[in-house]
């Protein structure tokens, strides 16, 4: 599973990402700034649109916050799958 960041990276847009996910964009958007707040500081960078199109690209804190996730939900899905072979082999 994706996260949030992972999807604004990739979609190169919060309302791409928002969509991606099956969220309105005011909630993406007010996840960000719950986000940001906890953080105290940009995870997400906001172009306005016009000729260039507009977007939003990750802050280097939001890459790091991204690989970080990676790592962590990658040693819970270690650990859960771990648990159920110990439960169903005994």
């Amino acid at each position: 599973m994706r996260s949030s960041l992972e999807e604004i990276h990739t979609r190169g847009s919060i309302r791409a990402a928002a969509s991606s996910l099956g969220v309105g964009y005011r909630h993406a958007l007010a996840w960000i700034r719950r986000a940001e707040s906890l953080v105290g500081q940009a995870l997400v960078e906001r172009h306005a649109g016009g000729s260039t199109g507009g977007g939003a690209s990750l802050t280097e804190k939001a890459q790091r916050v991204t690989r970080a996730y990676r790592r962590v939900n990658a040693s819970i899905h270690r650990l859960v799958e771990r648990a159920e072979r110990e439960i169903l082999d005994s």
